[in-house]
C-alpha cells in the first residue's frame, strides 16, 4: 500500500516537532558536552563540539569545562590538537570580554563587576603594568586619583538668627556684687546630691 499525501504530512510535521524538542541552549549543549569528556564517551567528538559552539565565556565557567579538559583529557595524546584549541579559543573570548568592558567603561564611565574582579582581567592588567615603564605607572597613578577624587562638599554655616542670645554681662549686673562673690550660685557650682 502506498502512503499517501496527507500521512507523509504528518510524519514530517511529527519530525518538525521532534527537532525542535531536541534543541539545546548553549549552557545544555556545553554541559552535555563536558559530561561526555568526564564519562569519557567520544572526547574527540565533545571536545570538536566544544570548540565549534559559539557563547559566552560565562558559560564554560559555569560548567567547568576547562577544569574537566585539565582533568581528564591533557594526557590523551589524541586529544591534544583540540586542546590547544579550546584553549586558545578560552583565551580569545577572554580578551574579548575584556575589550567590551573596556569599551563598555570608555562609554559609560564604568566596569562591569563580573570583569573587573575576575582572575584573568587582574593578570592581564598585571601584565599591562609590568611592561610599562615606572615614569608612566607614575602617571596612571595620579591620573587616577585626580579622577577618582571625591568632590569636597561645600561647607555649610548656621544660621545664628534663630537663636535667642543674651549677653553676660547683663545676667551678671542684675544680681547683687555682694552675693556673686561671697558665694558661688548654685547654677555655677556642683549640685549636691543629685
Amino acid at each position: 500500500m502506498a502512503p499517501t499525501l496527507s500521512s507523509l504530512q504528518s510524519t514530517a510535521i511529527l519530525t518538525v516537532k521532534n527537532q525542535e524538542q531536541k534543541r539545546y541552549s548553549c549552557s545544555q549543549y556545553v554541559r552535555t558536552h563536558t559530561e561526555m569528556l568526564v564519562i569519557g564517551i567520544n572526547r574527540t567528538h565533545a571536545l570538536q563540539k566544544l570548540y565549534d559552539i559559539k557563547c559566552p565565556m560565562s558559560v564554560y565557567e559555569a560548567c567547568e569545562t576547562e577544569q574537566v579538559i585539565e582533568k581528564y583529557c591533557s594526557r590523551l595524546y589524541e586529544c591534544q590538537y583540540l586542546i590547544e584549541l579550546l584553549s586558545k579559543k578560552f583565551e580569545d573570548l577572554r580578551r574579548k570580554e575584556a575589550r567590551e568592558a573596556e569599551e563598555k567603561r570608555a562609554k559609560h564611565g564604568y566596569l562591569e563587576g563580573k570583569i573587573l574582579f575576575t582572575p584573568m582581567y587582574i593578570k592581564m592588567k598585571e601584565e599591562e603594568m609590568a611592561n610599562t615603564e615606572q615614569q608612566e605607572i607614575n602617571k596612571l597613578f595620579t591620573n587616577a586619583i585626580k579622577t577618582t577624587s571625591v568632590a569636597k562638599k561645600a561647607v555649610v554655616k548656621p544660621d545664628y538668627s534663630k537663636f535667642k542670645i543674651k549677653k553676660r554681662s547683663s545676667l551678671t549686673s542684675s544680681t547683687s556684687p555682694s552675693s556673686s562673690t561671697s558665694t558661688p550660685s548654685p547654677s555655677s557650682g556642683r549640685r549636691n546630691g543629685y
